[in-house]
């Protein structure tokens, strides 16, 4: 669905735990992100298990990882997992 859209640039982060993801969901967090259209993601482990699929302003498309299936305990160990794969993650 974003491979065409999205291949010269994707920028991609995890925020793991509640600390983090509410600053997701945060109204005041508005990025600009109009030039690049909609090639941000964000791994979340969404730990209210409210279903989001975007940020509070829109800019991000969140990836609901499950929690249960992270090899590792800490979320600070989890996060460099993911940062450390972009070409597994999105191939394109």
């Amino acid at each position: 669905r974003f491979e065409k859209r999205c291949k010269d640039l994707v920028v991609f982060g995890a925020a793991l735990g509640k600390k983090y993801e509410d600053l997701l969901r945060d109204e005041k967090t508005s990025r600009n992100v109009n030039y690049h259209e909609t090639c941000f993601f964000q791994f979340v482990t969404d730990y209210d298990n409210m279903g989001y699929t975007h940020s509070a302003d829109g800019s991000w498309n969140l990836i609901v990882v499950n929690k249960g299936q992270l090899p590792y305990q800490s979320n600070r160990r989890n996060t460099k997992l993911l940062k450390l794969n972009p070409g597994l993650l999105f191939p394109w």
